[in-house]
């Protein structure tokens, strides 16, 4: 009886263990379609709307007349999971931009784009020939995605209206 106690136990420890690492994972993995609606949204309901998810308000990163807001996700792993960067620009427009660092996560991202059904505009190669820059459209609003599994990161940013050639991510500095 013994036997049978330790290797229940056993079975459920194992069990609220995943569960609890799934659900830590799933607080980090942001979809298209999140980021799209966050982008509608104000600075805070985006703090509450992330805040509820786990994410960690990192207060105000940017620099000069840029508002850059940080919202960070760590896990149990070296460094940094995930950031979120919302800025905002001098005429009030909102863009999103969610960067991961963990192949799972990359993944997670790319399974998002595809099931998001976005239309891709335009791929680029950029300084590195490991990074790809992709540009896709979704209605209104633009998705550019950049990264590199070398590099280990891949970013996505959500905006309204069109995108330049090259855009300027945080992620990839």
């Amino acid at each position: 009886m013994d036997k049978l106690y330790k290797s229940v136990w056993k079975g459920l420890t194992v069990l609220v263990l995943a569960v609890l690492v799934g659900h830590a994972a799933s607080a980090q993995t942001l979809t298209v379609t999140d980021l799209v609606n966050l982008q509608s949204k104000s600075l805070d309901e985006v703090k509450e709307t992330l805040g509820k998810k786990g994410w960690v308000y990192d207060g105000n990163c940017g620099s000069g007349n840029v508002k850059r807001y940080c919202f960070n996700a760590a896990d149990k792993g070296e460094g940094l999971a995930a950031i979120v960067y919302v800025e905002i620009d001098g005429a009030g427009q909102q863009v999103i931009e969610y960067s991961v660092f963990r192949p799972g996560l990359i993944q997670n991202i790319r399974n998002s784009i595809k099931a998001a059904a976005l239309k891709l505009t335009r791929q680029e190669t950029l300084l590195a020939s490991d990074v790809k820059q992709r540009i896709y459209k979704k209605g209104e609003y633009t998705v550019i995605s950049r990264g590199s599994d070398q590099q280990k990161y891949l970013s996505l940013k959500v905006q309204k209206g069109e995108a330049g050639t090259i855009s300027n991510m945080q992620a990839s500095k």
